[in-house]
């Protein structure tokens, strides 16, 4: 009856308020928060404050202990719980964001993710991994969020600038890989950062400030609101 109802509103063009639930696979760019982080909004935190009147709104799948990982203190995602705490951990690189990925399976399974944004891999590049193991890592990543998730839409993020480490060579690979996967036919697109953030918007040559946090959020929001989400029910009507 809810599904009924749902449709039926939907066809009618009625203004209802939409959700759209994104699990973010990331690291203290999307966490945004301690002593890497000293700054109250990081770009997860502008989405929905730069929403306009009758734009959807954006939730989070919630990132909480769940099992005894490699490190002794694994993750896992649970769907029934959003925001807070959010899904991203400082320090991460890919291989464990695949592995806590996997630890929560069962959960997301049936879960009413729309869409998922896969922001890692300066870590990976921060710890000597070559670029080529950087991408390989990064691609298994979205393989098995592809797999979990086969009705969302994954969005790949480049490194944003960096004095650090060699993140252009990096994004030139990323940005052919999504090329191919899309030729393919895949709903995987690619959230390019990098063309958007200078020198000018980190505060240590590594994480945005306030100014770069927001200008990614902007246009993380432009780049959500050309994908239809395929999984997408109305805020009144939601039944997780």
């Amino acid at each position: 009856m809810r599904f009924l109802l749902a449709v039926a509103l939907i066809l009618s063009g009625a203004m209802v308020p939409r959700q759209r639930t994104f699990l973010l696979l990331g690291d203290s760019i999307t966490q945004g928060e301690g002593d890497h982080y000293p700054i109250s909004k990081p770009w997860r935190s502008w989405l929905n404050e730069l929403r306009s009147p009758g734009q959807e709104v954006y939730r989070y799948v919630g990132l909480l202990p769940g099992y005894n990982g490699r490190d002794g203190h694994g993750m896992c995602w649970d769907p029934t719980k959003f925001d807070e705490p959010h899904g991203a951990q400082c320090g991460v690189k890919s291989e464990d964001i695949l592995e806590w990925l996997r630890a929560s399976e069962d959960y997301l399974y049936t879960s009413t993710v729309s869409d998922v944004v896969v922001a890692i891999g300066t870590n990976n590049i921060g710890s000597q991994q070559s670029v080529q193991e950087a991408i390989r890592n990064t691609e298994e990543l979205i393989d098995e969020a592809e797999k979990m998730l086969p009705r969302a839409n994954i969005y790949v993020a480049t490194l944003i600038w960096n004095e650090f480490y060699p993140v252009s060579e990096y994004n030139v690979a990323l940005r052919q890989a999504i090329i191919d996967r899309q030729l393919k036919g895949e709903r995987v697109f690619l959230l390019d950062w990098s063309s958007e953030i200078a020198e000018s918007d980190t505060y240590d040559g590594l994480h945005p400030n306030a100014d770069g946090s927001r200008k990614m959020a902007m246009f993380a929001r432009k780049v959500f609101s050309k994908q239809s989400a395929r999984v997408l029910i109305p805020d009144m009507l939601l039944l997780d």
